[in-house]
């Protein structure tokens, strides 16, 4: 079990490292954010992994922008 939640970590971690690179536009408009919603929404059995992406999202945000890692700095597109 200890390897399953490790390799989900990662796997949310990597999709978290992917999310901020991709321009919110290819998200298919809205962004990450509501991206996952929707995924929630008509996928619900996957509910608990959107739960960790989200937690994991602005960590890996916060990790690549202090390094100066990130193509640019927007998750969310600006209302």
């Amino acid at each position: 079990m200890a390897n399953y939640l490790l390799c989900h970590l990662q796997i949310c971690i990597a999709m978290a490292a992917l999310a901020v690179h991709v321009p919110v536009e290819d998200w298919g408009g809205g962004g990450i954010v509501n991206w996952l919603s929707d995924e929630m929404n008509s996928q619900q059995d996957f509910i608990p992994s959107f739960l960790e992406l989200l937690t994991v999202l602005p960590q890996v945000h916060t990790c690549l922008a202090s390094y100066g890692l990130l193509s640019y700095t927007l998750l969310f597109p600006c209302r």
